[in-house]
């Protein structure tokens, strides 16, 4: 671990800490290994036992990565189901907390799109991070918006359900994975 990751290790678990944001007091092995890795911006798959921090791993690491530009999203999460999601924002909002220039939203369908569609066209309200399903993300792009050009980190949270999914419905010809 070079000396920048590790510092910016110990900046996040004091954070937390001193923060009382998390009701932990220790890293799991899980966020010892994959968030310096996480950091320095290399691919990591993250696989634990339910309640080890792995959404903590994500979180923390996309908001110290994050450079917020009005009408740009940096950071795209996509989930599995609309609860998972709100879950995840609400992770996202609660380690943001000092970080009023981060805006974040949650996308999922059920809802009227139009109503995603106007925080979007906004640069004002256009999130910096979106955590969304993957049925209405595929609409946002699909229907122009929301563009990707500037995403830089793409997670997939809880992927083996997610592909589960997508391997049920998706035609072979038009299925994407990204890396």
């Amino acid at each position: 671990m070079d000396g920048h990751c590790a510092t910016t290790l110990l900046v996040i678990i004091l954070f937390c800490e001193r923060t009382s944001l998390t009701s932990r007091r220790f890293t799991s092995t899980v966020q010892q290994v994959c968030i310096p890795q996480a950091i320095l911006g290399t691919d990591v798959l993250c696989q634990a036992k339910s309640g080890l921090g792995k959404t903590a791993v994500f979180v923390l690491t996309t908001l110290q990565q994050v450079e917020p530009v009005a009408g740009e999203t940096s950071v795209l999460v996509m989930c599995h189901t609309r609860e998972l999601a709100y879950q995840i924002k609400n992770e996202y909002a609660r380690f943001s907390k000092y970080m009023p220039e981060v805006k974040t939203a949650v996308f999922y369908g059920g809802t009227p799109i139009q109503k995603d569609a106007e925080v979007l066209k906004n640069k004002d309200t256009h999130p910096h991070i979106i955590v969304a399903t993957p049925g209405r993300l595929n609409a946002l792009v699909r229907d122009k918006y929301l563009r990707l050009g500037s995403c830089k980190v793409f997670v997939l949270d809880e992927c083996d359900k997610m592909l589960d999914q997508i391997g049920r419905s998706c035609i072979p010809s038009r299925c994407f994975i990204f890396h």
